[in-house]
């Protein structure tokens, strides 16, 4: 939380709304997030897991043959709310977007990252483990992502999968 809190004193330049906007985010936004077990965080990735089996199945295919947890793809964007890994403008409007319209916000965000082609296509040509991690690590920097309106753009067109998707998960609630 403190990349989240760092940046938001840094926005608002104001304690505290800084306070009350973390207060929102980890009571209301992101409740089970930074608690004990962390269960919000197990499900999102749980379903980030799905959403690729369902949207990408060669891309999961190939990512599980590595053996590789989704926790450790995907665990780190949505703890710091994609804080540390995107470019501050993009992570400030993805934040505008979160505040807005809830927590799916980080998990549209996510699956935007993996699903787009050139990814997918950096993704399938690894061949070994670390390949996989480093391709991973490196899907938030370049050029997509530093077009924050056109990365909110591609990221809101799951939103209609992601209506539908979260009512049919049989393992939504821990």
């Amino acid at each position: 939380m403190n990349y989240i809190a760092g940046l938001l004193l840094l926005v608002t330049r104001c304690e505290r709304s800084t306070f009350f906007l973390l207060r929102a985010l980890a009571e209301r936004l992101l409740p089970e997030y930074y608690g004990p077990n962390v269960p919000g965080l197990i499900t999102d990735v749980r379903v980030f897991s799905a959403v690729l089996r369902s949207k990408s199945p060669r891309v999961h295919a190939h990512v599980e043959s590595f053996r590789l947890p989704w926790a450790l793809v995907c665990s780190k964007w949505f703890v710091c709310a994609f804080a540390d890994v995107l470019p501050v403008e993009t992570t400030l409007r993805l934040w505008d977007c979160l505040f807005a319209e809830g927590s799916k916000v980080l998990l549209r965000a996510a699956v935007a990252l993996v699903l787009d082609p050139a990814n997918q296509t950096r993704i399938l040509e690894c061949s070994e483990f670390g390949a996989l991690a480093a391709v991973f690590k490196s899907l938030t920097v370049g050029e997509k992502t530093t077009q924050c309106h056109e990365f909110i753009t591609v990221r809101n067109q799951f939103t209609p999968f992601f209506d539908t998707f979260h009512a049919n998960l049989p393992f939504f609630t821990l």
